[in-house]
């Protein structure tokens, strides 16, 4: 999906207006955003003193200081298919009765490359690990796989969900994102 798109649906799905001091919440949906100023955080988060998601729409802190986190996704209830991030319907029946879902913290890596020319901004160390990782409800989430020698990385190699802050210059709260590294125990694939 274009980022555009996601950013749409995010406010579509998501939004809440500031009225008098008062959120007002739209639609009852998980994370609840409300606007603070100039950002968009979620309610779990305060904009001036703790870490905020990257993308609420996908990741929703679970504690202030942004060292736990959940992953969000929708379930169609038409037809029981998982998804990650926001939908306005289901890609699988096109049925438009999606409730807000936490998905799993495991999976297993499915497939993964060694991206050794990184994007333009790229925060990070390169090169790194870019993995696509299934999860047991069926969702496939790329992101970084961190805390893995190349040599250990294995199709079917169970992970965990990992939250690190990322780094950027400019002033505010420090951004978290998900990544994943392998599952504590970790060969083989995720139970």
């Amino acid at each position: 999906m274009p980022q555009n798109y996601n950013a749409i649906a995010l406010l579509l799905a998501h939004i809440q207006l500031t009225a008098a001091g008062r959120c007002i919440n739209l639609k009852a949906l998980s994370p609840i955003l409300c606007w603070a100023g100039n950002a968009v955080t979620s309610s779990v988060e305060n904009a001036e003193t703790a870490a905020v998601s990257v993308d609420a729409g996908r990741l929703r802190l679970t504690d202030p200081a942004g060292a736990a986190g959940v992953l969000l996704g929708m379930r169609c209830r038409a037809c029981g298919v998982y998804l990650f991030g926001l939908a306005v319907f289901c890609p699988a029946c096109t049925a438009a009765d999606l409730e807000s879902v936490e998905l799993s913290r495991q999976g297993t890596l499915y497939s993964y490359t060694i991206v050794r020319v990184p994007p333009a901004g790229w925060p990070g160390p390169v090169p790194y690990v870019l993995g696509e990782v299934e999860l047991p409800e069926g969702p496939h989430i790329l992101a970084e796989v961190i805390d893995c020698p190349e040599g250990d990385l294995t199709i079917g190699l169970a992970v965990e969900l990992a939250v690190q802050p990322v780094v950027t210059s400019d002033s505010g709260p420090t951004r978290i994102v998900y990544k994943w590294r392998p599952a504590a125990g970790g060969k083989g694939a995720a139970p």
